[in-house]
């Protein structure tokens, strides 16, 4: 009796210690309950390195699952990962190592086993390829020549991802700018030689957010729809020029420009020069050549014109060649070839001791001369050179005279000396001097004027007197006496009684003194 109790008590004993260690085991090492993917569970864009993560409960350490990666509609699946501890989220994955795919699903299995704890809701996109733009210039072909366009054309940059997450956007920049423009629409080339930068990213993104980036592309536009200017200008210095001279022409183009012939500039003188034909210049000219009737109070060109075909720039613009600006704007030339108007020498009169109309005597000192101006303009700046002659033949007397402004429309006196006239070739006694002026314009175009109406007869010698003989007449003594001029012939004369008292008579070129 007593055994059967004691073996009654230790069966419960024990039977109490299994339960109480089974239930401690159970409660201790639980297997994993729930395990629920939480990405990728459906619409994402995966590349490069993801987080796959999944949430659990339950679980006892020891326990793994293994990740399996498939595709519903090719029907395959193979795995990521396997053995990986059930509390191992987030899961580092390297998409790289998957073919790019947009039916993507994650499974996550009982480590070893087919049993299923979850798989992603929906599909997600695998996308390691960079998606690719094209670009599209309109017109296709350039219109100018060499590679220019002359009318601006149109850019359109295009985005294809392919199969992949699909484009996300395109960028551009010109010239190596420092930051890129989201392409929306079509966009206009720039004016000018430019570089365009472009790509487009998609919309795949990696655990740091990176997204597929095509590698740069780049194009270059040229494009000139300028037309080419033209201004004249001279290298001559400002001032008047006459026949023989020549004049500068200068012709400087807005940009570099090539003729297809030579070009004839005409000038408003009425003379021409001629370019020849020359390649890739911003800057010609020609040298004018003053011919005898041209004439311009301010040298300017009238018209620039190609012999024949055009003047253009690279791109094929031809050149306007009607002046922007003109010599006349920035330079002061005159081109004078027109002699002073006719002119006579007015009237010449000797100056100091006894003036004698037309003569020149031993009294006097200079002559002055008048001499009229035209209120030409061209002649201020000019000179006047004055001219006598003793033996018929003209000779200058003295330098030149400056022409100043304040003659213009005058008559104005100029002196000759004692001195200067004597200086003539063959100038003598009695000789008769005639005098006239030449007068030179600015540019040097001379005119002689006719000689004075008044000439001047020289005659420097003292007039004589001869004391003659003594005689008595009538028993009154006389005396006889001449007088004499071998010049100009006696004017006047008289006698005078200088010792004594009487009376003194004379007779005609005859004196007798009477006592």
């Amino acid at each position: 009796m007593n055994t059967s109790l004691f073996q009654r008590k230790s069966l419960i004993v024990f039977i109490s210690v299994l339960l109480f260690f089974g239930v401690f085991v159970s409660m201790a090492f639980a297997a994993i309950t729930t395990l629920n993917v939480s990405a990728p569970n459906g619409g994402e864009d995966w590349r490069g390195i993801r987080h796959i993560t999944w949430s659990t409960t339950g679980g006892a350490p020891g326990d793994s699952v293994d990740i399996v990666v498939i595709d519903e509609v090719l029907d395959f699946s193979h795995e990521v990962a396997t053995n990986v501890a059930y509390d191992a989220s987030p899961f580092s994955w390297n998409t790289v190592t998957e073919a790019d795919g947009a039916n993507y699903k994650i499974r996550i299995l009982k480590a070893g086993t087919a049993t299923v704890y979850d798989t992603s809701d929906t599909v997600f996109v695998v996308d390691n390829t960079d998606p690719v733009t094209t670009y599209a210039i309109a017109p296709v072909t350039p219109d100018g020549l060499n590679g220019w366009y002359a009318t601006v054309p149109t850019v359109t940059l295009s985005c294809n991802d392919g199969t992949g997450s699909g484009c996300n956007n395109t960028y551009y920049k010109w010239d190596g700018a420092a930051s890129w423009t989201t392409y929306t629409i079509p966009f206009l080339a720039l004016e000018g030689e430019h570089t365009l930068d472009f790509y487009s990213d998609d919309n795949a993104t990696d655990v740091g957010g990176l997204r597929n980036e095509e590698t740069v592309q780049t194009q270059t536009i040229k494009v000139d729809t300028a037309i080419p200017t033209v201004a004249v200008t001279s290298n001559t210095i400002n001032g008047y020029y006459n026949a023989g001279d020549t004049i500068d022409v200068t012709l400087t183009f807005s940009e570099v420009v090539s003729s297809t012939d030579d070009l004839t500039v005409n000038l408003d003188s009425g003379g021409t020069c001629t370019i020849p034909t020359f390649t890739s210049q911003t800057t010609v000219n020609c040298i004018y050549t003053v011919s005898g009737g041209h004439n311009s109070a301010d040298l300017t060109v009238t018209s620039i014109v190609p012999d024949s075909g055009v003047v253009e720039d690279v791109a094929g613009n031809d050149s306007t060649l009607l002046p922007t600006s003109n010599m006349a704007d920035t330079s002061a030339i005159v081109v004078d070839t027109t002699s002073p108007i006719a002119f006579t020498v007015g009237n010449v009169t000797t100056t100091g001791g006894t003036v004698v109309t037309g003569w020149f005597n031993s009294t006097n000192v200079g002559v002055n001369m008048l001499v009229p101006f035209d209120s030409d303009s061209s002649l201020t700046g000019g000179t006047i050179q004055l001219q006598a002659e003793a033996d018929g033949t003209f000779e200058n007397i003295g330098s030149s005279y400056e022409i100043f402004v304040s003659y213009l429309g005058h008559t104005i006196s100029f002196s000759l000396s004692e001195a200067q006239l004597e200086a003539l070739t063959g100038f003598s006694e009695m000789d008769n001097l005639q005098f006239r002026a030449i007068i030179t314009d600015r540019a040097g175009n001379p005119t002689t004027g006719t000689q004075s109406a008044v000439s001047l007869t020289v005659d420097q010698t003292l007039p004589s007197v001869d004391a003659g003989n003594d005689k008595e007449v009538n028993a009154m003594p006389t005396q006889d006496a001449t007088i004499s001029d071998g010049g100009s012939g006696l004017n006047t004369y008289a006698w005078s009684q200088t010792v004594g008292g009487g009376v003194i008579t004379f007779s005609t070129r005859l004196a007798r003194r009477q006592q």
